[in-house]
């Protein structure tokens, strides 16, 4: 009797443990800032600078760290920030440019992360913000047949639905402040406030990053809109400048006939009363038909710039009704996705409370174990990471399968 009453206390302890546990690394998960990751060879940057085209677009990390820029060159950019290349360029291209550079640089695709063991399908996957263990293995596949076979202890498979739920209530965050930056980029507002619901779900201090990364796109996007825009408008200026050029040639044109016809009209009166010269009245009537065809040319010319300018002008109108159209289709997408994963959220939730309620711990089952290899330009180190410990891009995850053999009679 004593021995079943022991049983059941050390069953009770083992699973508050574990929840306590679980409820902690959760809490560090949503309130830690992600570190700023530091660039390397596979890496891909997207540079923007303003009102210069030539040198904005997406640079790939070449294998000796470097990207090529025209006017700048070769610039080593391996091991430091997005934020350290900002400041690279406007001092590089501050001695080539003396106007004020505004540039923006972000990184538009990490080098991938490496999945191996017993994981379904092995092999690299893309990097995304707050990629954990559990999620990377959830885009392998999950465990692979021969881990799956093997038995899981409930702590195991709680803190797997654990993760599962914090990388949830991660992207329901990302949707909900995705929805406030496209209805502000349509209402033209410039402040993104963080919805309340946002930091229920991932913290106030997470919260306050993936706002400012939202600004940070919003603010982009109104950029390259502005430019299009700019663009367009002065097109339709520079046409409606060389229509004016051709109005005032066709206007030329009209006053050297006019007087060109008053002398061949002296010409045709004076060869009626045979005193014109041939050659004369010829020379008259070959002037008038070069001015009569340099009027029709202008006019051609100048329909053709006002045509050009109208359609410059209608296309930056166009611009704002594709914009307006593109949100509007976007944010249908993103409302339709939020609600998919608030009742996924749901479920996962109502999966936890029934694990938390069930029955005892097993004492003794296969669980895996994950090992992480990260490299930097100063070491390469390996060590053991939990399902929610958050990866990096590079890093290579390796999942084995260790049983854990019961322990015999004390």
């Amino acid at each position: 009797m004593k021995d079943d009453i022991f049983r059941h206390v050390l069953r009770s302890v083992s699973r508050l443990a574990v929840a306590l546990a679980l409820a902690t690394t959760v809490a560090l998960a949503e309130d830690l800032p992600e570190p700023q990751f530091r660039l390397a060879p596979g890496d891909v940057i997207d540079i923007s600078i303003f009102a210069n085209a030539d040198l904005s677009g997406s640079y790939p990390l070449r294998e000796d760290g470097s990207i090529a820029l025209h006017l700048v060159g070769a610039l080593q950019v391996s091991g430091s920030t997005p934020a350290e290349v900002e400041q690279m360029l406007r001092d590089r291209l501050g001695s080539i440019i003396p106007e004020p550079i505004s540039t923006t640089v972000s990184v538009s695709r990490w080098r991938p992360v490496a999945l191996l063991g017993v994981v379904a399908q092995p092999g690299l996957y893309d990097y995304s913000s707050g990629l954990d263990v559990m999620r990377a293995v959830a885009l392998a596949g999950g465990l692979s047949r021969l881990a799956s076979d093997a038995p899981v202890t409930q702590a195991m498979r709680m803190t797997e639905e654990a993760g599962r739920h914090l990388g949830l209530k991660a992207r329901l965050a990302a949707l909900l402040l995705e929805e406030a930056r496209l209805l502000q980029e349509r209402a033209g507002g410039a402040d993104l406030p963080i919805p309340p619901e946002v930091e229920q779900l991932v913290g106030a201090v997470t919260a306050k990053r993936m706002m400012e990364e939202q600004v940070h796109l919003m603010n982009l996007r109104r950029q390259i809109h502005e430019i299009r825009t700019q663009g367009e408008e002065e097109r339709a200026s520079l046409s409606l400048i060389e229509a004016q050029s051709f109005a005032e040639r066709r206007s030329l044109s009209q006053r050297q006939i006019e007087e060109i016809d008053r002398d061949l009209e002296k010409q045709r009166s004076l060869r009626e009363q045979g005193l014109a010269v041939a050659a004369r009245y010829l020379e008259v009537t070959l002037a008038a038909d070069q001015y009569r065809s340099n009027e029709l040319e202008a006019a051609a010319f100048e329909a053709a710039a006002r045509q050009s300018a109208s359609a410059a002008t209608s296309a930056a109108r166009g611009l704002v009704s594709q914009r307006d159209e593109e949100i509007t289709q976007r944010l249908t997408v993103v409302r339709q996705e939020i609600a998919e994963t608030r009742a996924t959220l749901a479920a996962s939730r109502n999966l936890l409370v029934e694990f938390g309620g069930g029955a005892g711990l097993a004492d003794s089952d296969a669980q895996p174990r994950y090992l992480v290899t990260r490299r930097t330009e100063a070491a390469t180190r390996t060590y053991t990471a939990t399902p929610m410990s958050l990866l990096q891009p590079g890093d290579t995850l390796e999942v084995l399968l260790d049983p854990q053999l019961p322990e015999g009679p004390q």
